[in-house]
């Protein structure tokens, strides 16, 4: 009876061009977010009343947020850009920056549900 190893499943996950591009693209949605809110509330403010209090919330969120979203999207990128070099270290840097990314944004849509603005 010969006993059989099992390959492990991550050795062989390996960097792919798509990926850099992925890690990116998500790290920066946070300030696509506010670009899509701003030109929203500069074509669409004036339809309808309430419209233009919701996006000047997302405004005021999107833009006080950067404060805390920008070190978050730094650590995203460092951790695209090392994918290539070391792919399981920018993979941690990437993960650790998209969870942090989660978290502020989960931690500002219950203080705003919580305070009466949603």
């Amino acid at each position: 009876m010969t006993v059989q190893f099992q390959e492990d499943p991550l050795a062989s996950i390996e960097w792919r061009p798509r990926d850099t591009g992925w890690v990116a693209w998500v790290a920066l949605l946070p300030i696509l977010l506010l670009l899509v809110s701003v030109l929203a509330a500069v074509f669409d403010s004036n339809r309808w009343p309430m419209l233009g209090d919701v996006q000047g919330t997302w405004i005021l969120v999107g833009a006080f947020g950067l404060v805390v979203f920008v070190p978050a999207m730094v650590v995203s990128l460092f951790g695209a850009a090392a994918l290539k070099q070391q792919f399981r270290f920018g993979r941690w840097l990437a993960s650790i920056g998209s969870a942090a990314v989660m978290l502020i944004v989960a931690t500002f849509a219950y203080s705003s549900r919580r305070n009466g603005c949603a």
